[in-house]
């Protein structure tokens, strides 16, 4: 995931949750692999659940770089050689999630357990420009991941998309 605040990205993007089977993980590769065009209705067919973060996509990606360093939260360990494949393939940053990231981080990500004043701090850190307020938009981007992750269940991966 590339910063942002230096002027690299203009234009907001968007971030989802997709729950899908884990039965249908090999069919969403290869049809990632025939192209956007494919893997998005494959991606829409193959997801039970579906969550939007309603702030910017690139604040749920600094927050994913910020929880691992500052929390000790990494939520991008799993299924990394999937998340990789489908990210070069469709170019937009895909994250895979499984119910060991539920198991290990659930409780850990009570919002409540985190300061918007720090998560502003950290923020600002890490792309390097101020942001007030910012700190309450990643407050809620920590209810976002966490309520994705409450909807695994062994039998299912959770694909977020940034972009």
């Amino acid at each position: 995931m590339r910063r942002q605040g230096s002027g690299e990205r203009s234009v907001s993007a968007i971030a989802e949750f997709y729950i899908v089977p884990g039965s249908q993980v090999a069919k969403l590769k290869n049809a990632a692999s025939s192209g956007y065009e494919s893997y998005i209705p494959t991606l829409l067919e193959a997801n039970v659940a579906r969550i939007q973060y309603k702030y910017s996509g690139w604040v749920l990606a600094t927050l994913l770089q910020v929880l691992p360093n500052d929390y000790q939260i990494n939520l991008m360990n799993s299924e990394k050689q999937l998340a990789l494949a489908l990210t070069e393939l469709t170019e937009a940053t895909h994250i895979v999630m499984t119910v060991a990231e539920k198991d290990t981080y659930a409780e850990k990500l009570d919002p409540a357990l985190f300061s918007p004043e720090k998560l502003e701090k950290a923020y600002e850190d890490f792309n390097e420009t101020k942001a007030p307020g910012i700190g309450e938009i990643m407050q809620n981007g920590i209810r976002f991941l966490r309520a994705g992750l409450m909807q695994l269940t062994p039998e299912t991966v959770a694909i977020l998309v940034i972009g």
